[in-house]
């Protein structure tokens, strides 16, 4: 084991050969993978860009995925062994903004129609809903990459909206208005296990062969 450091003067500097520069928590982005345009088919945006950038522009804050495996107990004499079980991914929380010239509501309700629509009390099948998303964490140039080039963030498997919450009116505040989004996920894949990416949203990933696209 190495010496503990007590003081906190290798902060910020190069006296261990890295900066231990904190990541700050309002450096990342939650983008949704172009399946989520589909759903803006009569959704006039107005603005010449893709619904899915729209949202991403629109993010106000998510927490990072929580994944892991099931725990199995299995018992014998006077001891237990625990063996994992089935891989969790949690939900996940997603704040956006509501803008009143930006249809970023109008974009989310269409998506939470294709799941359940109200009115006919129809629910969607699965491949017309699910989409991929992108949680992507910058440093404070912009960059997504580790000094040892590694991608930061994570790809989301199986997304779609379970919960959407629009918010309260409120004459006694000054704020805007936040929309909260329960995401669904099903598998969360780390990106630092991309092999030879070849960009930011596209690569092939170890194991799976699966590839990514994304377009903004």
């Amino acid at each position: 084991m190495g010496d503990i450091k007590l003081s906190a003067s290798f902060l910020g500097t190069t006296k261990l050969g890295s900066t231990f520069e904190p990541q700050r928590t309002s450096h990342g982005i939650l983008w949704m993978s172009d399946g989520l345009n589909k759903f803006a088919d009569d959704v006039k945006t107005g603005l010449g860009v893709f619904a899915n950038t729209i949202i991403a522009l629109s993010v106000d804050s998510f927490n990072l995925p929580s994944f892991g495996v099931d725990v199995v107990p299995m018992g014998w004499m006077n001891e237990q062994i625990k063996f994992p079980g089935k891989a969790v991914a949690d939900e996940i929380s997603w704040t956006v903004r509501d803008f009143v010239d930006v249809e970023t509501a109008d974009i989310l309700d269409a998506w939470a129609l294709a799941v359940f629509n109200p009115q006919t009390g129809v629910v969607g099948n699965m491949a017309d809903y699910k989409i991929d998303a992108f949680a992507e964490i910058y440093d404070t140039a912009g960059d997504n990459k580790t000094t040892l080039g590694t991608p930061r963030g994570y790809v989301l498997k199986g997304v779609y909206p379970s919960k959407i919450e629009r918010g309260d009116v409120d004459h006694t505040s000054g704020d805007y208005l936040k929309i909260n989004v329960t995401l669904s996920i099903d598998r969360v894949i780390p990106k630092r296990i991309l092999v030879n990416p070849t960009s930011m949203y596209t690569g092939q990933y170890a194991g799976g062969g699966e590839e990514i696209d994304i377009k903004i």
